[in-house]
C-alpha cells in the first residue's frame, strides 16, 4: 500500500452522485446482493434499488464483462483497427478480481500477439476497486499471501467507512 497516496473522503451521497455521471457515458456494473451472496448487475438492470457496498467479490468473475459470449472474429482479421466498445467502470471488484485481470492481461496483452477486441475493452475499463469486508467460506487470498484489500490494478479504491469511504 502506497501511504504517500492522497486520500479523500467521500459519502455515501457523494458515490451515488459520481456513480450517476459515470453512468451517462458508460456502462456502469455493480456488485449486487446481500449478506455475502453478491453478482454483477449493470447499474440500468439495479436502477431504484438501494446499493450496498459488497462485503466480498460477485459469484462472476470480471472476465465475464471482457470477453463476448459470442463474437465474430472474421473482421479482426480484415482490418488492424479495434472494434468499437462502449466504456465500463466496474465498482465493487475486490483483491482476488484484480490478480485474475493481471493473469488475463499477461496473457492477451503481452508477447507477440495482442487480442484486438480484449485490448480495446481493457482499455476502455475503469475499475473503482473495494477492501473485502467480511470472507466467504471459500475465501483463501491471505493463504496465498495476498490482502483483503487491493494493492494495484484500480483506478480508485473505496475503503469503506460509517457514512462514506476513504477514495
Amino acid at each position: 500500500m502506497d501511504l504517500s497516496a492522497t486520500l479523500y473522503y467521500l459519502s455515501k451521497a457523494g458515490l451515488s452522485q459520481l456513480l450517476e455521471k459515470l453512468g451517462q457515458d458508460n456502462q456502469v456494473y455493480l456488485s449486487v446482493g446481500e449478506k455475502l451472496n453478491y453478482h454483477l448487475e449493470s447499474s440500468e438492470a439495479s436502477a431504484g434499488s438501494s446499493w450496498q457496498f459488497p462485503a466480498v467479490r460477485a459469484v462472476e468473475p470480471l472476465k465475464a464483462l471482457l470477453f463476448s459470449a459470442r463474437q465474430d472474429v472474421g473482421p479482426c482479421f480484415a482490418s488492424e483497427a479495434d472494434s468499437p466498445t462502449t466504456p465500463q467502470v466496474i465498482v465493487g471488484a475486490k483483491a482476488c478480481d484484480l490478480a485474475a485481470l493481471r493473469i488475463l492481461d499477461h496473457v492477451f496483452l503481452e508477447g507477440d500477439f495482442q487480442d484486438p477486441d480484449y485490448k480495446a475493452r481493457r482499455e476502455s475499463l475503469l475499475i473503482i476497486s473495494g477492501d473485502c469486508t467480511d470472507a466467504k467460506e471459500v475465501c483463501f487470498c491471505t493463504l496465498l499471501g495476498a490482502k483483503p484489500y487491493p494493492e494495484a490494478g484500480y483506478d480508485l479504491n473505496l475503503s469503506p467507512l460509517d457514512g462514506g469511504y476513504v477514495v
